[in-house]
């Protein structure tokens, strides 16, 4: 559980520098490193919500 949390501040770590230079700079600037950040973000997401799934006992069991 503290890799995950880990994970999730790390990215939205990146996803706050890529604002902070879109906010000062322009999105242009970021415009592709915004794109793999939130690709990353999302399969992070989707790893995290596969993991708790598993974690989580299934209804009616």
């Amino acid at each position: 559980m503290l890799a995950l949390r880990r994970l999730v501040a790390n990215v939205a770590n990146n996803v706050n520098q890529i604002a902070r230079v879109a906010n000062n700079s322009g999105l242009d600037e970021v415009r592709l490193e915004l794109q793999v950040t939130l690709e990353a973000a999302r399969r992070a997401s989707d790893n995290i919500f596969d993991f708790v799934d598993l974690m989580l006992p299934k209804r009616g069991s």
